[in-house]
């Protein structure tokens, strides 16, 4: 969601006057913010008065408006509740397959990765020691010594 302040004090989209922007516009910031699990009641609070978990959610839609083939999220669900990260998992799977967006996920939340990826690389040290689907990563013998210990 592009407010167009550089405050973020509020979660209120930028007038469409403001940003060259127009109905269609509000509607996909709407789309967005509901797809993200905010009500109409949340459009009015300011940022400051969300958990950092929907901060972080805010910080998304506002990516999101933004025209682009490509999503990068670096641990999108820290900080997350069990409910939250679920909810998260959901909505990263709707975004690449409803807006067709490519996604890079960079995540310490193992269970969440195996559930939405396609392909993951496993990296130790910042070397990659194996690329592949969930499965193959899961039981490949150096992500395990590298990840649980020999």
């Amino acid at each position: 969601m592009a407010t167009g302040r550089k405050s973020r004090e509020t979660v209120t989209p930028t007038p469409p006057a403001e940003r060259g922007g127009g109905q269609a516009t509000q509607a996909r910031a709407g789309e967005i913010l509901y797809g993200l699990g905010f009500s109409q009641e949340d459009m009015n609070q300011p940022f400051r008065e969300f958990s950092g978990g929907w901060r972080f959610r805010l910080i998304r839609a506002q990516a999101l408006m933004a025209p682009t083939v490509l999503l990068l999220l670096d641990e999108p669900v820290a900080g997350m509740n069990l409910e939250e990260t679920e909810d998260m998992a959901r909505y990263i799977l709707e975004v690449n397959r409803e807006l067709k967006l490519s996604v890079i996920l960079v995540e310490h939340d193992m269970a969440m990765v195996m559930d939405v990826a396609d392909r993951v690389m496993a990296l130790d040290y910042g070397r990659t020691i194996a690329i592949g689907e969930p499965a193959y990563i899961q039981t490949n013998p150096q992500v395990i010594a590298a990840y649980l210990g020999e």
